[in-house]
């Protein structure tokens, strides 16, 4: 019975001076020469998209639980050569499969991504992508 809002989010980016930075993680990976997951579906949200979000919630007293995050849904690989090809790197993007990353593992999600909740998406998140590679160069 009583007022609560819950935010959730999956996989943020868009803070380049984080570690924790979802872009610069995946940045990491592939210079690294990593392989990024084909099969393992996510949807990122957007730092800034999230801060919108918490002003909302907070000045519009809203309760319940929304979901902040950008569409379509994607996956790490497809979000990494984006990435790579907007900050105009010439770095190989290596594909490779969760379900082999996770043998002898505890056991991940493939299908996962938030559908956003309605009136806090906006836009996709490659032009989230386009908007935060500058703090990433």
């Amino acid at each position: 019975g009583c007022e609560h809002s819950i935010i959730r989010i999956s996989y943020p980016f868009g803070n380049p001076e984080s570690e924790k930075d979802f872009a610069r993680k995946t940045l990491k990976l592939v210079q690294n020469g990593y392989p990024l997951f084909s099969d393992q579906q996510f949807s990122p949200t957007y730092i800034p998209d999230l801060a919108k979000a918490i002003q909302k919630v907070i000045e519009g007293g809203l309760s319940g639980t929304f979901h902040i995050a950008r569409t379509p849904i994607t996956t790490p690989l497809e979000f990494g050569k984006y990435l790579v090809e907007k900050m105009r790197l010439n770095l190989e993007v290596k594909s490779g499969s969760l379900k082999d990353f996770m043998i002898g593992r505890t056991p991940k999600p493939l299908f996962g991504g938030l559908v956003p909740s309605q009136g806090f998406n906006v836009k996709s998140w490659k032009e989230a992508v386009e908007e935060s590679v500058v703090g990433l160069k």
